[in-house]
């Protein structure tokens, strides 16, 4: 018998019981609810809301809900969230793109407590290892939001906000076993004292991982691509005065991930070693009852090297660094203005790459911002505006160049509250996203994509239940594209791209059944050729259900995707497909839980990048301690 079937056995034992067993519990109490239907999201208007009130569309992923999933990345826990996709070559830690509401994974800003994830010298997100031990929970605001947040915010914001222990100190962490001898370890201690909070966690997660390419492919080696990860964090805040705080945060990941590649030959072994490291100190304080304020700095550095049969085969280095000033004044009861400044500093260094020049870029941005939304009787207005100033610099042997991105971004939404628990939202936006540091390296002359956005929707809302059903429509002028027929591929403006199409999202408490549905009607295209945008396709969504039966929670979620061109170099079609997991938890003492689960069921083997495995069948147990503070 193999190391997987006790867990597997145990897996199909649970489900099979689970399913002829009777409901002990009646859907009104709290501990068989879903964490929270309403919660306060900050990132649709720069200040506290509960969801139900937002015009803009919004996802909130809950500290409950991320240890319920179990995901072992960040991508594949925000994988059924309504507009979002990704793209994986392989195996965990392979290059990861994040699409939301359709667009190109270099038009969607992550966050981390407020400052800007580290991107590339292509402008890709760099953050897809971030540990989601360390985070307490996440945003996703969907849609143009560059009024709010800035250049490249076109498709969206994904906003991170990590762990702060509350109640008196106390030490938690877990421990995971699976299939490909997979493990992680976490442990962390943390809480309140006085005027002081401090959060420290530390971890290591290891897998022997698959092959990741097809075996189609001979030219590939067929070994397995591990992946492993260590990982620390450290916060500390300290209150001076009743109205002033002061604190820090620093996380830091050290990653290996072994990946395949399409153009070698069976023996050639590919590996990569990543270090990103982030660091901010902040201070808040209320300066009167009506108007609070903070600043923030912060700096990110991210340290790649990939090797090819152990020798050096490629380096690239990215600092980025800023200061935020962020207000928010209370104009009445109902009415909120905020205002602040951004400054920030990208450095990007490719300093030994085999196939490219390489290239030094600099990138300067100033900002700008304010918003005001007042709320008279049903009606809700919002406005948001802000000023980008980017300077973008190559300095290097072969070139010398510089390019000016000023761009102003706004927008308009409005509310209308037709009845307690039901109300119609519009937002109008308008948004841009300057070259990346690679794409000024190969022309100066690249010009920003410009994108105009407006959406409709309906919010219905009461304790048990929260749908949201939004039309959306995105149009993009001065697209960023590549000429495929040189190398190194310099960057280009075409025509333009577009994306419209329907959301559903749904959240509801039924019958003592938790249900978390999602569905998605899109068509991103390239108006000039019709032709589909790559890894993106029209209809995706997630159905997930579970209950309490006997002691246990136990659940199954099916996530379907429908076929999607797989690069805009190549004419491969990659098929639909549909993955279905199960998961169960059960409290075995006081604050200590068992966690199980069960993914791709039916070993489902699908392509989510042309010529790359996807995750096989697989089986993990975690067990968990967690004081509830």
């Amino acid at each position: 018998m193999s190391k997987k079937s006790p867990l597997v056995a145990s897996a199909l034992a649970l489900a099979v019981s689970s399913a002829f067993a009777q409901s002990a519990t009646g859907s009104n109490n709290p501990l068989y609810q879903l964490a929270s239907l309403d919660p306060v999201v900050v990132s649709a208007a720069r200040y506290e809301q509960p969801l139900s009130a937002v015009l803009p569309s919004v996802s909130v992923i809950t500290r409950d809900e991320i240890e319920k999933s179990q995901a072992p990345t960040l991508a594949d826990l925000l994988q059924g969230e309504a507009g979002f996709e990704f793209g994986r070559n392989g195996g965990l830690g392979s290059i990861t793109s994040f699409f939301l509401r359709g667009q190109d994974s270099k038009g969607v800003v992550v966050l981390i407590d407020g400052a800007r994830a580290p991107v590339d010298g292509i402008g890709a997100l760099r953050i897809t290892d971030f540990p989601l031990s360390q985070i307490d929970r996440v945003e996703i605001l969907r849609g143009n939001s560059g009024a709010l947040y800035g250049e490249a915010a076109v498709g969206g914001v994904i906003s991170i906000f990590t762990r702060a222990s509350n109640g008196a100190p106390s030490a938690y962490g877990s421990a995971m076993y699976g299939s490909r001898d997979t493990h992680e370890v976490t442990a962390g201690f943390g809480g309140m004292t006085g005027s002081y909070k401090f959060n420290v966690t530390v971890g290591s997660y290891d897998t022997a991982g698959f092959s990741a390419m097809n075996s189609s492919n001979s030219k590939v080696n067929p070994d397995k691509d591990g992946y492993k990860k260590d990982y620390a964090s450290l916060s500390f805040e300290k209150q001076l005065t009743p109205s002033v705080t002061v604190g820090l945060r620093a996380h830091s990941t050290k990653t290996n991930a072994d990946y395949d590649s399409k153009d070698d030959t069976a023996s050639t072994e590919h590996y990569e070693k990543k270090d990103t490291d982030i660091f901010s100190v902040y201070s808040k304080m209320s300066i009167t009852d009506s108007l609070d304020s903070s600043i923030d700095f912060y700096n990110s550095e991210v340290e790649s090297k990939n090797f090819k049969n152990s020798a050096d085969n490629g380096r690239y280095k990215s600092i980025n660094s800023g200061v935020r000033w962020s207000n928010g004044y209370e104009v009445s009861g109902s009415s909120v203005l905020s205002f602040g400044v951004d400054l920030a500093q990208e450095r990007h260094h490719q300093y030994y790459d085999p196939y490219e020049d390489p290239y030094d870029v600099d990138k300067d941005t100033s900002a700008l911002f304010a918003g005001l939304t007042v709320k008279r009787g049903p009606l809700t207005v919002q406005g948001n505006v802000r000023r980008d100033f980017i300077d973008i610099k190559r300095n290097d042997a072969s070139s010398r160049s510089e390019s000016e991105q000023n761009n102003t971004s706004k927008l308009f939404g409005v509310g209308y509250q037709l009845t307690d628990t039901s109300k119609l939202t519009s937002t109008w936006s308008s948004g841009f996203r300057a070259p990346s540091a690679y794409d000024v390296s190969t022309n100066k002359d690249i010009k920003s994509e410009k994108y105009k956005s407006a959406e409709i929707g309906f919010v219905f809302s009461n304790k048990d239940n929260y749908a949201r059903v939004v039309y959306f429509d995105t149009s993009t002028d001065n697209a960023i594209d590549y000429d495929w027929n040189q190398w190194p591929s310099p960057a280009i403006n075409i025509l333009k791209t577009e994306n419209k199409g329907f959301e559903f999202t749904l959240k509801s408490v039924w019958q003592g059944n938790n249900i978390r549905l999602s569905a998605v009607s899109q068509d991103p295209k390239n108006v000039a050729t019709g032709e589909q945008l790559s890894r993106r396709a029209k209809y995706y969504g997630t159905f997930d259900i579970s209950r309490r039966l006997l002691g246990y929670e136990v659940g199954g979620r099916l996530y379907a995707s429908g076929s999607r061109d797989d690069s805009e170099w190549n004419t491969t079609r990659l098929g639909g497909y549909g993955v279905f997991s199960l998961y169960a938890d059960r409290s075995l003492a006081t604050n200590l839980v068992a966690r199980l689960r069960f993914e791709n069921v039916f070993d489902k083997q699908y392509e989510i990048a042309g010529g790359y495995n996807s995750v096989p069948r697989g089986v993990f147990l975690t067990v968990q301690y967690q004081p509830k503070n």
